[in-house]
């Protein structure tokens, strides 16, 4: 078959091309451990969650953490969708760190396609197809590829928004649609609450499309999907947090405190508004497209935006100083600044808009290409564990001077404490934890730790990363070991 510039023409007017572009390109080092400059803890925690569904108990309920001391490191977190995916695989090939990008991946590049249905029915073709390129592109492109639920969380629920509006606007849409959306919705808010920001369009979906009883279904469907989303953070993970003492989930401050936070630190708070996603011609054409909606007065478009940008500044007064200083917050709100600048780019000259469109995805591109990068620092956290084995039992419970990042933690394959120089200097609190079973101190020199040398405990090994040691027994271990033998 003879290729012509017009099956070329077709194939670049197709976003499935696109998404598939953007799905190959972060398939480089996907196979990489979850150790990159940024987000190394927020996704060690996942994986040591679906490491332990593998090695232990794999019940949801109790997910479980490394870092908990001498407890059982059973945490309240989000409910683990994205870790039971990766245990599940793990069953089928073995354990292996990376699992969770390619869940991610695959579900997020789904989720561009969803989302690219949704604005094409609602709008137009034409703005579906450079939404869903510059969303594609934006903060999501290096998220869409860690082993955090960010991303797939949003992409459920948009997945559910469209199957919700596919049945309210079709006449002969099956009734799984509406029970798929509730489904979905679920699965996007258990996997992280703040995924369900968009779902504050769905009154406007409700009021412009389907009959009453239709309305009515999906509105019901919706009510019972919520509860156990409720249940999941309202009563168990407080139970959890109760019942097993591990203060490590994060559900917001109070409003009154948070918005002070975002207040005095307003100039952070916007920078991760307009410049995080998109950097800053991107950030530059979001505002411009916010003026010229309210001056053209797009009603719909107003609507979508002012919605959102309502329900983010609920989580942003929820949050706080977490907002601002991680920039994953900001991803439920990205699939409206994308709308809003397809629409600005449809104001412009043809030739224009494909200048600035091609400006924005190539700058944000650019500037998150670094995550796609191996360095070669990282080798001594691939072979951690090794030398952890040689010197240490499995069991045994360790204390890491990279306190509060568990990433070594998790390398090292180890359980116990997470703790700061100063703490395993202290010969008291060094007695508090060896009572409790403390057995090894292992010191990260740099990158997640700083070198320190305890003379009074037994030096196992050392290179230019790491230094481990044995611990020698004090007067009170000194006595328990007495009373063991009598």
């Amino acid at each position: 078959m003879r290729i012509t510039s017009q099956h070329i023409a077709s194939l670049l007017e197709d976003i499935r091309f696109w998404i598939l572009i953007l799905f190959c390109i972060r398939l480089i080092g996907i196979s990489y451990a979850p150790i990159e400059v940024h987000h190394n803890w927020r996704q060690t925690t996942v994986t040591m969650v679906a490491r332990n569904f593998y090695e232990g108990e794999a019940n949801p309920y109790t997910p479980q953490l490394d870092f908990g001391g001498s407890t059982t490191g059973i945490s309240a977190m989000e409910f683990p969708v994205l870790n039971y995916l990766i245990y599940l695989f793990s069953l089928l090939f073995g354990y292996d760190h990376w699992y969770g990008r390619l869940i991610n991946l695959v579900i997020t590049s789904i989720g561009l396609w969803y989302f690219h249905q949704l604005i094409a029915g609602i709008f137009n073709a034409r703005r579906a197809f450079v939404s869903t390129l510059l969303l594609g592109s934006s903060l999501w492109f290096i998220f869409g590829r860690k082993i955090m639920p960010d991303t797939m969380a949003v992409s459920f629920v948009i997945m559910s928004m469209y199957l919700a509006w596919l049945y309210l606007s079709h006449e002969r849409t099956h009734l799984l649609c509406a029970f798929g959306a509730g489904l979905l919705f679920a699965l996007g808010a258990l996997s992280k609450l703040p995924a369900a920001l968009p779902m504050i369009l769905l009154p406007f979906i409700l009021l412009r499309w389907g009959h009453a009883s239709k309305k009515m279904l999906l509105t019901s469907v919706y009510l019972l999907c919520a509860i156990p989303v409720v249940h999941w953070y309202w009563i168990w993970t407080p139970y959890l947090t109760e019942t097993y003492g591990m203060h490590h989930f994060f559900m917001g401050k109070s409003l009154a405190t948070g918005s002070q936070e975002i207040a005095d630190h307003m100039g952070s708070s916007l920078e991760r508004i307009f410049i995080g996603p998109f950097k800053y011609i991107g950030g530059v054409a979001f505002l411009s497209a916010c003026v010229w909606s309210l001056y053209r007065k797009e009603k719909t478009l107003l609507c979508v935006l002012g919605s959102t940008a309502f329900a983010l500044i609920a989580l942003m007064c929820k949050s706080g100083e977490t907002f601002y200083a991680h920039d994953y917050y900001i991803l439920p709100f990205v699939p409206t600044m994308a709308l809003l600048i397809a629409y600005f780019m449809e104001q412009l000259p043809s030739r224009i808009a494909m200048l600035c469109i091609t400006a924005i995805v190539l700058e944000s591109l650019l500037n998150q290409t670094h995550d796609l990068r191996w360095k070669p620092s990282y080798d001594a956290y691939m072979d951690l564990e090794t030398l952890m084995d040689q010197f240490t039992p499995r069991e045994a419970l360790v204390a890491i001077n990279c306190a509060p990042n568990p990433s070594t933690m998790y390398f090292a394959h180890r359980k116990g404490w997470l703790c700061t120089n100063a703490e395993l200097a202290d010969h008291n609190q060094l007695r508090v934890l060896q009572d409790q079973g403390l057995q090894y101190i292992l010191i990260c020199k740099d990158r997640f730790g700083r070198d320190l040398e305890l003379p009074s405990q037994s030096l196992l090994f050392e290179n230019d990363r790491f230094r481990l040691y044995q611990l020698q027994p004090t007067e009170s271990s000194f006595g328990i070991a007495a009373l063991d033998k009598h």
